[in-house]
């Protein structure tokens, strides 16, 4: 988990997700039926294109360079939207909770109900 959390999250997410609470099982369940189901997902953009009006991509300041944050930039490409930069990286909801819930509350704000 650590090597999977170096490589793949930004260093300010490390100490949080080290002093998750460590259940092997759910680890092992998580690499084997959940992970690798992420990188061969097959998105249907062309039926995702006539609504991507209400698709706001949105990445962690924090993970440029990740594979969370290119993925939710490619996405934000295809779809012809801007990405929202949020602070903090993959878990800025926890590292840097104040000034992320406000820019993010900012940013629904100017959507359109």
């Amino acid at each position: 988990m650590k090597t999977f959390r170096e490589r793949t999250f930004a260093p300010s997410d490390h100490q949080h997700m080290a002093r998750a609470p460590r259940n092997d099982a759910n680890a092992a369940y998580w690499f084997e039926h959940e992970l690798r189901q992420y990188p061969p997902a097959a998105l249907d953009l062309a039926a995702l294109a006539p609504h991507a009006d209400r698709v706001i991509p949105a990445a962690g300041r924090r993970s440029q360079g990740r594979p969370c944050y290119e993925a939710t930039m490619e996405l934000g490409r295809r779809l012809v939207r801007d990405v929202v930069e949020l602070p903090g990286g993959h878990i800025g909801f926890i590292t840097d909770a104040p000034a992320f819930a406000a820019e993010l509350m900012g940013t629904l704000a100017h959507v359109a109900p």
